[in-house]
């Protein structure tokens, strides 16, 4: 699973930490299966003369490849961490190639950036595949070594990808490139930011249905830290409603609910969280945790608090499924509930996605095509499938989701998940994000602080956008 980072700095250590690194809708319980529809198959008339247009490191013949050793680092932890090993020596035995791929496993995003940045200072050689967000990816390529653009790769045939193949991706995860622009990733692995909701005690309480809007939110919020404030219990005093997270998907999240759908960023690199949009937000979360309808606790894992009805909401990616299911069998609760989309102040809701994805540092033709080969074997949606599976994400093509039927159908949690895919925004992607969305969880982690006044909330947010111009700019 990818780790979520420790929340909770204040702006100082978060700026010297940051320049420091710088300078190196509602859907029923238990739905079945949503309706996919595959895009059309865009078949190619053209017949070019390949060896006048290939790139010199694309002509290289995969029979030529044996041999040739690469490195993968890569930052997946548990379950997934231990299928990525499973796939790479599963290649090294049967790949036809002859290719052999060394392994590094990093316990973060952050340890593997740090390993890459010691790398690039020290002059040692950088591992030829990685697997990495795409704003972390960019930024490598403009300060570290360049990143193969992949296109080229994908659309050669034979070694690339065939029109079926690129048409069985979800768009969401595989976009189209403007002209002129790199294709830097290709999708690995992707997660969604959703509320795990316990909906048997939201009706007990006397609500049928999940909450769309985010007065409904406060609504069930409020009235679940009622019931634990009034109960004959008091050990649970002070406990219900939403399980505060103050991690960056969480903030974005709210912010998407609050209509702020795109973090923009200038021209010149500066971005603007200062917006009616984003104090609405701010103040709502602020406003509920006054109330006592939000509020945090001793563990950083909500899971038992969830299970114990001290929580009826709380934010977490899908990777959280499986933790919860093994929780609530540990404790022995009967609640039936399942994860839901962020509420809105109107309009539609969003899941936000967030994931990682395969990269190739610049190197050697051979070298290069044997990363590509790498990559695609991996893809494979039977093999990526076993990635899916491991942390109950989601798929990345319509091919996979048959693939998972069977987890789909002993786990209801998850099935319920893949019906939010059509609700799914991209986490930003610039390269500044890295950076940005560190002093945005520094500050939504702020805002909720006692000695920040409500009232002092548009303050804090041009202190925001202060920081953030100042780090990226320094």
């Amino acid at each position: 699973m990818i780790q979520k980072p420790f929340t909770g700095m204040f702006f100082l250590p978060a700026v010297l930490f940051l320049a420091a690194c710088q300078s190196l809708g509602f859907f029923p319980a238990a739905t079945p299966s949503p309706e996919l529809t595959r895009r059309p198959v865009q078949i190619s008339t053209a017949t070019p003369d390949l060896k006048a247009t290939l790139a010199a490191e694309l002509q290289i013949a995969p029979s030529k490849l044996a041999g040739t050793q690469i490195t993968f680092w890569q930052p997946l932890t548990g379950n997934s961490g231990e299928v990525i090993t499973q796939l790479v020596n599963e290649f090294n035995q049967t790949n036809p190639y002859g290719i052999f791929v060394t392994l590094a496993n990093y316990g973060s995003q952050s340890e593997l950036a740090v390993a890459i940045q010691t790398a690039a200072g020290d002059d040692q050689e950088l591992p030829e595949v990685i697997m990495t967000s795409i704003d972390q990816m960019q930024l490598w390529n403009d300060e570290i070594e360049p990143i193969v653009d992949l296109d080229p790769y994908i659309h050669q045939p034979g070694t690339g990808l065939t029109d079926g193949e690129i048409s069985d991706l979800f768009p969401i995860f595989f976009d189209k490139v403007q002209p002129g622009v790199a294709r830097l990733g290709i999708p690995g692995y992707r997660t969604g930011e959703v509320l795990f909701y316990n909906q048997t005690w939201a009706q007990e309480l006397g609500f049928p249905y999940p909450p769309l809007t985010v007065n409904e939110f406060k609504e069930q919020a409020c009235a679940a830290a009622k019931e634990n404030a009034t109960d004959k219990k008091k050990s649970n005093d002070g406990t219900g409603g939403w399980y505060i997270d103050a991690a960056w998907q969480s903030a974005v999240s709210w912010l998407n609910s609050f209509g702020f759908s795109q973090i923009p960023s200038g021209s010149d690199g500066t971005f603007t969280f200062s917006s009616p949009f984003v104090e609405n937000a701010f103040k709502f979360i602020r406003e509920i945790s006054d109330q006592g309808c939000a509020w945090s606790g001793r563990q950083s894992d909500p899971t038992e608090y969830f299970s114990t009805r001290q929580a009826l909401f709380y934010s977490g990616s899908l990777e959280k499924i499986e933790s919860q299911l093994k929780t609530n069998v540990r404790l022995d609760s009967k609640d039936d509930w399942i994860p839901i989309a962020y509420p809105v102040e109107n309009g539609l809701s969003g899941v936000l996605s967030d994931g990682l994805d395969f990269g190739i540092f610049s190197g050697d033709a051979k070298s290069q095509m044997s990363a590509w080969l790498f990559i695609k074997w991996m893809m494979n949606s039977t093999r990526h499938a076993r990635l899916a599976a491991a942390d109950t994400t989601f798929p990345i093509s319509y091919s996979e989701v048959a693939a998972l039927s069977a987890l789909g159908e002993k786990n209801p949690q998850w099935q319920q998940a893949l019906g939010l895919i059509s609700q799914l925004k991209s986490a930003p992607r610039a390269k500044e994000w890295w950076i940005v969305r560190q002093i945005l969880e520094d500050a939504f982690w702020k805002s909720l602080q006692p000695n920040v006044k409500p009232d002092e909330i548009p303050i804090l947010l041009r202190e925001l956008d202060a920081t953030i111009y100042e780090v990226l700019n320094q």
